[in-house]
């Protein structure tokens, strides 16, 4: 049977290329699909995706940039967009199989009953949210035809509806040992700004704070920006690192990685941990201030938060550090 992995970031793609060597499965053939026209996010496809790797490739939107477009010229993006993507589904049989990258993308509803068996690959820590919404979904469509929803997780998660495939990136994990970069921290940040979950005050001030207790330790610290953030708020005195691939290669395509990899709940830093198989010491999760935090995104975020302290992971207090901060004032 074949098998078609539709990605929409690189970080799809880790999960899309573990799927793809899974002894479980057994593909005739695998069919890679970037679902992408952004340029920083193509850039880093750029840098993972292997040709040998991968029976066929196609990049239906990778001439469709829509920066800088007029209202019209829009219309006519979205049309084309719709034009390629109908042509590649068209491909689909009903015996092959789909790997996809993202529940909430519009065009998740144009291929659902495209087959029998769609898996649904980590789109970050969004997973945990999205299976409440999915066991529901199965609840109120046991009486329609369409296709079996399946998860393919690198999360801790049980269902009692749906089945899910676990996976460590076993079949992928870096296998290289590098030395860590001698007392360095990566902070690996977020579009929370972009995305208005706190405001830009807050996000600045304490990322700040985190950074004035790692260097009282004696670490250097070094700020990773999102691909999809604009870079005008960060601070002049702030060590910025900008990669051509996703953090998670910055041991084997960098060469180098430092002692310790820290963020709010960036889902890169988890998957660090199991792609790069450190010590959990070697990752920090720093818990946002739950009153900063817009109300929309207050649920999700604590379901976050909950779920790697149950799975064992220190959540570090920004609260606590900020209050320490006042008083020195």
């Amino acid at each position: 049977m074949k098998a078609y992995f539709f990605v929409i970031t690189p970080a799809n793609y880790l999960g899309a290329l573990q799927a793809s060597r899974d002894p479980r499965f057994n593909f005739s053939e695998k069919i890679l699909v970037v679902l992408s026209d952004y340029h920083r996010s193509l850039i880093q496809f750029n840098s993972i995706i292997k040709e040998e790797e991968w029976n066929v490739i196609y990049y239906p939107w990778k001439n469709l940039d829509r920066r800088n477009k007029s209202k019209w010229q829009l219309i006519l993006l979205n049309w084309k967009r719709l034009l390629t993507f109908n042509k590649l589904k068209n491909l689909i049989g009903p015996n092959d199989i789909i790997f996809w990258g993202n529940l909430n993308h519009s065009f998740f509803k144009k291929i659902e009953n495209r087959c029998h068996d769609i898996y649904l690959i980590d789109d970050g820590f969004s997973t945990i949210n999205i299976l409440p919404k999915l066991e529901e979904r199965f609840v109120n469509s046991t009486k329609k035809k369409g296709s079996t929803i399946h998860l393919y997780t690198l999360f801790q998660l049980n269902s009692t509806f749906l089945i899910i495939f676990n996976h460590q990136f076993n079949q992928i994990k870096s296998l290289e040992k590098h030395i860590a970069k001698e007392k360095s921290v990566f902070f690996i940040g977020q579009p929370l700004v972009f995305n208005n979950i706190v405001s830009e005050h807050y996000y600045v001030q304490t990322i700040q704070t985190i950074f004035t207790d790692y260097e009282k330790k004696g670490f250097s610290c070094f700020y990773l920006p999102h691909r999809s953030t604009t870079r005008d708020y960060i601070p002049s005195n702030w060590t910025t690192l900008e990669f051509d691939y996703p953090v998670e290669y910055c041991a084997e395509l960098g060469g180098f990685q430092p002692e310790i990899f820290s963020t709010f709940y960036s889902t890169g830093v988890y998957n660090l941990e199991k792609y790069l198989s450190l010590d959990m010491k070697q990752v920090e999760f720093w818990r946002l201030d739950e009153k900063e935090i817009s109300m929309n995104y207050k649920k999700p975020i604590e379901s976050i938060y909950s779920y790697l302290t149950i799975n064992n992971y220190e959540l570090k207090n920004c609260n606590t550090l900020l209050s320490y901060s006042s008083d020195d004032k």
